[in-house]
């Protein structure tokens, strides 16, 4: 009886019709997309966690093979080593960051002095209307703390710490996970499109990996140059307060083109030329902004980056703009590689050569 019913039921599956037209995986993916916009607020811990995985897999799985070992203990290892070296970092940077923080706002206290400094004198004319700079500093002042009083205060102060926290511990926990399982999850991802264009999208898959892998590293490496190269020329050669709080910004800015080094240049210049011994160090602090983007948009970033990953700056900018609308800081993250998955999966569908060059060595 059982045999009959399993006979009849295969009977009945193969007149199910088996075939689903691009427009279901059109559909699938739009729904993703749409589930990602309506979970928003908490998809930043993943998209980090997803980042860091995706740029170690490969090491992982060097890693199993070489040394003969199962591939979860391999990712195991390689997570706790991630994890202790950012505990460290974070320990060691947190006493000079929350010196150099503390500083900053006790200098930001004293408006009047800083805001004397920039308008070269006592008063300030504008639209015919006199203002001192007391009475700038005063409406400087009274907006901020009415901002302070919008954004809910002290308690929403503590809870932002707690969020950070908290997310903090979840990409930790997110990037054992993403290690372990990248290869379920990629399979998993695939078993999401029908069936017919499952080879479409696994090829679509095999040619973005290396490129996407290559993005992210390469821009770790420039926001870890950024760091670095703004802290020896603040430091080192400008002598500028808070030099470490403000090579830490300048690389994380780094992440948002144009206008991130813009803000950095800027906030830097603050604090350097308001702590200025003399005249010369603003022509000195121009000709250091000049040599950082020198050497980070003509040296640095060609060089980890690649010409594979290469956009249009207008084309970047409107990504970041829209990925920022739509999805916060995680749309951020991730508009250049949405950038890259929607020109590489053009290039294949319409036959075209492409930007991606081909490795012997590629699977797929």
């Amino acid at each position: 009886m059982i045999s009959r019913r399993r006979s009849e039921k295969r009977a009945a599956d193969a007149q199910i019709p088996r075939h689903v037209s691009t427009n279901a995986t059109i559909a699938v993916i739009a729904a993703i997309v749409l589930l990602l916009y309506l979970v928003r607020q908490i998809l930043l811990p993943f998209v980090i966690a997803g980042a860091v995985a995706f740029v170690c897999t490969p090491f992982v799985d060097l890693v199993s093979r070489r040394a003969r070992l199962p591939r979860g203990l391999a990712a195991f290892a390689t997570g706790f080593v991630l994890s202790i070296g950012a505990v460290a970092l974070a320990w060691l940077a947190k006493p000079l960051l929350l010196h150099a923080v503390a500083h900053a706002f006790r200098e930001l206290s004293d408006m009047r002095s800083v805001i004397h400094q920039w308008i070269g004198g006592s008063q300030l004319t504008l639209f015919g209307k006199t203002l001192t700079d007391a009475e700038i500093a005063q409406m400087l002042g009274s907006a901020a703390q009415r901002f302070y009083l919008q954004a809910g205060g002290m308690g929403n102060l503590l809870l932002w710490c707690f969020d950070g926290v908290f997310g903090a511990l979840l990409t930790v926990v997110l990037v054992f996970y993403f290690l372990i399982s990248a290869p379920a999850i990629a399979d998993g991802f695939v078993w999401l499109i029908p069936p017919l264009d499952r080879p479409l999208v696994s090829n679509i898959m095999c040619e973005l990996g290396p490129l996407l892998r290559r993005y992210f590293t390469g821009l770790g490496l420039v926001v870890l140059y950024a760091s670095a190269a703004a802290y020896f020329g603040l430091d080192v050669i400008l002598h500028a307060p808070h030099a470490l709080f403000l090579a830490l910004l300048t690389g994380v800015l780094e992440l948002v083109p144009i206008v991130g080094p813009a803000a950095s240049a800027i906030v830097a210049g603050v604090f350097t030329i308001h702590g200025a011994k003399g005249p010369n160090i603003i022509l000195l602090y121009v000709l250091y902004v000049s040599a950082l983007r020198l050497s980070i948009d003509q040296l640095v970033g060609p060089v980890v980056l690649g010409r594979e990953t290469r956009i249009q700056p207008s084309l970047v900018i409107f990504c970041f703009l829209a990925g920022a609308i739509l999805f916060g800081v995680p749309g951020i993250i991730l508009a250049v590689p949405a950038a890259l998955a929607v020109r590489t999966t053009l290039s294949i569908l319409y036959g075209e050569e492409r930007t991606v060059e081909r490795h012997p060595n590629r699977s797929g």
